[in-house]
């Protein structure tokens, strides 16, 4: 049962992240860019 929840876990992950790297590219930036300025946003906080 766990199993099966964290499966369906992986899988959402990688569809979201699919998603942000297509969308992301679309704009000319990377997924390194994206979270780096993540990173910076939470830092500022």
């Amino acid at each position: 049962m766990i199993s099966k929840q964290v499966q369906l876990n992986l899988k959402e992950h990688e569809q979201l992240l699919t998603a942000l790297r297509k969308n992301i590219s679309k704009i000319g930036k990377t997924e390194e860019w994206f979270f780096a300025r993540f990173d910076e946003s939470q830092n500022e906080k």
